[in-house]
C-alpha cells in the first residue's frame, strides 16, 4: 500500500474546532489522513490536483470539500510566480454527531451531510458562493462563541442546499462502534488479508455462523455482499498503487488479491468506468498539465 502520512491536529476536547488560514504559492502536501472532519476551502487554486481516496480531479479557481475522519487526501500544484492561493482548513471532531447534540432535529441536515463526507464531498460553485462570506467571517472573529456560531451557519448553509457530490468510491478503513461484532471482526480480517485468498467459510467461522447464514446477515446489515466488499477494498488499494507507484499493472493486480489480470481489468472498468491503464494515464496527464 502506498505510504499515507498521519497528520496530527492540535484539536483538544475543549475545542469546538481548529482552524488554519494561510496563503501559499503552491500545494506540496503528502497524501495524508487524520482523525477529524475537515472543511477545506481554497481560492485562486485553478490547476491544482485534488486527491481524495480514489478520486483525482483538477480544481477550478475555487474549491470547497468536506472530508470525513480517516479518508486519505492531498492537494498538489506547481509554483507560479506572483500567484497566491488562499487556504482555509477547519478541523472538527466526529464527536459532533456521536453525542447528544447530533440527535437534535435542528441539525439533521448537517448530520446527513457529515455521513456522506466519509467518502469526501465537493460543493458546487453556487454552494461555495453562498458560504463564501461566512467562511471569511470565521477568520475575522476571535476564538469564542461568535466564531463557533458562524461556523455552524456555514455547515447549515452547505447542508441545506444539498449541492454537493461524493468524491471517492470507497471510504476510510473505519466503521461505527455500533456495528455488530460479527460484522466488525470480518471487516477487520478482510482489510488485513485483502492481498490473499479469502474464503466465505473462514469469514463465517470468525462470526460463528454458517456460510449461507452469514452471507445473508452481512448483506442485510451492510447493504452489500461479502464478495462486493472484498472487491471494493482490493480496488481501493489497487487505485492507490496505480496513482502512487510505477508498479506494473499485472503486479498491482496480484499484489491486491486478484488472481487474474483480465478479470482485474474487467472488474476495475466496471467499478471505475475505465481500465487500470486509463486510470493511471489520466492521473499522469493531469500531473503534466499542472
Amino acid at each position: 500500500m502506498p505510504e499515507i502520512h498521519f497528520e496530527s491536529i492540535p484539536l483538544t476536547e475543549k475545542d469546538f474546532f481548529y482552524m488554519v488560514e494561510q496563503s501559499k504559492d503552491h500545494f506540496t502536501e503528502h497524501l495524508h489522513q487524520h482523525d477529524f472532519y475537515e472543511l477545506h476551502f481554497a481560492e485562486h487554486c485553478n490547476g491544482t490536483r485534488r486527491i481524495v481516496g480514489d478520486s483525482v480531479e483538477d480544481t477550478g479557481d475555487y474549491d470547497l470539500v468536506l472530508l470525513g475522519s480517516g479518508v486519505s487526501h492531498t492537494w498538489c500544484s506547481i509554483k507560479r510566480p506572483g500567484h497566491k492561493i488562499k487556504e482555509i482548513s477547519i478541523y472538527f471532531s466526529p464527536d459532533f454527531i456521536n453525542g447528544r447534540f447530533g440527535c437534535k432535529r435542528e441539525i439533521q441536515d448537517i448530520v446527513a451531510m457529515l455521513k456522506h463526507a466519509a467518502n469526501g464531498i465537493a460543493f458546487d460553485m453556487g454552494a461555495i458562493m453562498r458560504a463564501y462570506n461566512r467562511l471569511l467571517s470565521i477568520t475575522q472573529h476571535e476564538s469564542g462563541f461568535y466564531r463557533m456560531s458562524e461556523f455552524m451557519s456555514v455547515l447549515h448553509e452547505l447542508a441545506a442546499g444539498g449541492n454537493y457530490r461524493i468524491l471517492s468510491s470507497t471510504g476510510p478503513m473505519a466503521y461505527s462502534d455500533s456495528e455488530p461484532q460479527r460484522i466488525t471482526v470480518v471487516k477487520d480480517y478482510i482489510i488485513n488479508n485483502y492481498m490473499s485468498e479469502i474464503r466465505l467459510n473462514t469469514l463465517a467461522e470468525l462470526a460463528k455462523m454458517t456460510p449461507t447464514a452469514y452471507s445473508r446477515f452481512f448483506k442485510g446489515r451492510t447493504g452489500c455482499s461479502v464478495s462486493d466488499f472484498i472487491i471494493d477494498i482490493r480496488l481501493d488499494y489497487a487505485s492507490r498503487k496505480l496513482l502512487d507507484t510505477d508498479m506494473p499493472i499485472s503486479d498491482v493486480c496480484y499484489d491486491c488479491g486478484f488472481n487474474n489480470v483480465s478479470n482485474f481489468n474487467r472488474i476495475f472498468k466496471k467499478k471505475k468506468g475505465c481500465s487500470p491503464k486509463e486510470f493511471r494515464d489520466s492521473f499522469h496527464r493531469k500531473t503534466i498539465l499542472t
